[in-house]
């Protein structure tokens, strides 16, 4: 079975700017990066109401990559029980995947994520942690 050639900028985090860090920093608090059937895969899924996050990544990284709709129901995320909505943007892309470990951002990093130091120092991070 084929996939489906999507365009994106592959050398979007080659470069130090702030729109690189402003993704690195959205996939480091809501992202996951993951290898499945030896292909590269990172996704960031957010409820409805933060959509738009998803559509300025991809404008920012020259993406044509699918947004996906998903419907959960009865969510245990949603104090109330609801059906909630949420959208993911998933990119396969070896490159970018390995361009993102500069930022700690590897497989299974939710629990043990660490801000490297010389990109904690660095100029376009405007949130410093102490």
């Amino acid at each position: 079975m084929g996939h489906t050639k999507y365009t994106i900028n592959s050398k979007f985090f080659e470069h130090d700017t702030p729109e690189a860090f402003y993704v690195a920093g959205f996939l480091a608090a809501d992202g996951c990066v993951r290898i499945q059937n030896g292909r590269h895969i990172i996704t960031i899924s957010l409820k409805e109401e933060d959509m738009l996050h998803l559509k300025k990544i991809q404008r920012l990284m020259n993406s044509d990559h699918l947004l996906y709709k998903r419907i959960v129901k009865n969510s245990l995320r949603n104090s109330e029980y609801k059906d909630s909505i949420t959208y993911t943007l998933s990119i396969c892309n070896t490159k970018i995947f390995n361009d993102l470990k500069r930022f700690n951002i590897f497989p299974n990093k939710s629990l043990t994520y660490v801000l490297p130091k010389e990109i904690k120092n660095h100029k376009y991070v405007f949130f410093r942690i102490f």
